[in-house]
């Protein structure tokens, strides 16, 4: 009679091991998930604000060509470079988002193109802010 005390209580006891090491891996994970979303919208607020600068120091260089006596040409010409290099910047940074993150949190990069990154960082924003 004693052995089957025993087994059961030894069969308790494992069950709430295995339970808390279940629990404890879930938990972590959701940490973890929770830390590299914040790591991405940081990443993000931050882009968008070099995003925003480097507009304001190219609208500058424009002015500075004109008053320079550059033509419409070479400034439209230095225009479409600078669209295609940022575009170019846009598409590599969010590469590197979609493709570096380990397999086990992909799930977190919820988008694949320069808008969805914004749309992603807008939402989440409002979540947090309202």
């Amino acid at each position: 009679m004693q052995e089957v005390i025993f087994s059961s209580a030894a069969m308790w006891f494992l069950l709430g091991v295995i339970a808390h090491k279940f629990g404890s891996i879930i938990f972590g994970y959701g940490k973890i998930s929770l830390f590299a979303k914040d790591i991405i919208l940081n990443s993000l607020e931050l882009l968008v604000s070099i995003t925003h600068d480097t507009g304001y120091i190219q609208q500058l260089k424009y002015l500075e060509m004109q008053k320079a006596g550059a033509s419409e040409e070479t400034i439209k010409l230095a225009k479409e470079v600078d669209t295609q290099t940022i575009n170019s910047w846009k598409h590599s940074i969010i590469n590197k988002f979609t493709t570096t993150y380990p397999r086990e949190l992909r799930g977190v990069v919820k988008f694949h193109t320069w808008s969805g990154a914004l749309e992603f960082l807008t939402k989440e924003l409002k979540k947090r802010y309202r």
